[in-house]
């Protein structure tokens, strides 16, 4: 078996039917599916009840009556897995009915491939290998979870696991660049989409103790050591972690016209916001990356850091 999908399912079951559908289509059926139910309430009970699991032949079922998060949902599915390869995902992931027979086709192609970076940007299908850290890598690079297949002996042998009880997406995908030897981006329009979030089952604060974390523990990284421009790729990660990812969900979470708890909460969003970063990364309006926007990935945010404002008619004017 080459693939295993982990599936974590909590508050967010809108789109559970679609995104579930699009796992029982696939052509290639060379998968297994580790669906991880957390803090199960009726609403969710009723729309997993719905689905017909032996339709999967290698089929593994969790579940638990408390919240216990991502992290552990996640870190469990990679101890049962049984594939070469993992991705992590969701109900707000929807993939094509051919995701499986291509991404197998990449692998076979990549066998010493770390992880695969997916991205649905670009019209023509296209692939990228990387095999050292540097600008090349960085630029195609997103804290993102969602977007990334993992080898499973590449996690195990590096001892790389989400933080218990806390969703450090960034601090992930970091541990994972420290120990790269090849990574391939992998383009293809069709092959995924992601629905926006507006109900999350994790602290948002959560950016902050990572960030903190990272700020911290720098000298634990090799790819940082007597590397400038690396250092710089770092801190850009997380200022666009706090800048866009954060402020992102906080405005899709809370956004609503004349409210005042609206605004208060959102303002209240953009002040730790500004704190953190005046503490942490006092410079960061000249990292190089913004001032000389050398990312791909993030070029059209290059105006929204270079002209940023702590206001909530700045971001919302940006979002909306």
């Amino acid at each position: 078996m080459k693939l295993s999908f982990i599936y974590h399912v909590n508050s967010n079951w809108e789109t559970l039917e679609k995104s579930i559908n699009s796992i029982f289509n696939q052509t290639n059926k060379n998968f297994e599916l580790i669906f991880v139910y957390d803090d199960p309430n009726n609403n969710v009970v009723n729309e997993v009840l719905k689905f017909k699991f032996d339709k999967i032949k290698n089929f593994k079922f969790i579940s638990t009556n408390q919240k216990i998060g991502h992290s552990w949902s996640f870190n469990t599915g990679l101890e049962l897995a049984r594939g070469d390869y993992v991705y992590y995902l969701g109900s707000n992931v929807t993939i094509h009915k051919d995701f499986v027979k291509n991404v197998l086709n990449l692998i076979e192609k990549n066998k010493d491939c770390d992880f695969i970076i997916l991205n649905n940007k670009e019209n023509k299908i296209s692939t990228k290998t990387f095999n050292k850290v540097g600008l090349d890598l960085f630029s195609v690079l997103t804290p993102s979870i969602k977007n990334k297949i993992y080898n499973v002996k590449f996690l195990r042998k590096n001892k790389i696991h989400f933080e218990l009880f806390k969703y450090y997406p960034l601090t992930h995908l970091l541990k994972c660049v420290d120990c790269m030897k090849q990574v391939v981006w992998y383009n293809n329009p069709n092959l995924v989409t992601f629905a926006d979030n507006k109900k999350f089952s994790y602290n948002l604060y959560n950016i902050f103790e990572q960030s903190t974390y990272l700020i911290e523990n720098k000298d634990n990284f090799n790819f940082l050591k007597n590397n400038k421009d690396n250092n710089n790729y770092f801190e850009y990660m997380i200022i666009y972690s706090i800048l866009y990812s954060f402020l992102y969900k906080i405005h899709q979470s809370y956004w609503k016209p004349t409210s005042y708890f609206s605004s208060k909460i959102i303002g209240k969003a953009l002040h730790t916001s500004n704190i953190w970063l005046t503490k942490y990364i006092p410079n960061w309006r000249d990292n190089p990356v913004i001032t000389n926007n050398l990312f791909k990935q993030t070029k059209n945010l290059n105006k929204y850091f270079k002209d940023f404002k702590f206001r909530l008619i700045y971001i919302h004017d940006f979002f909306k």
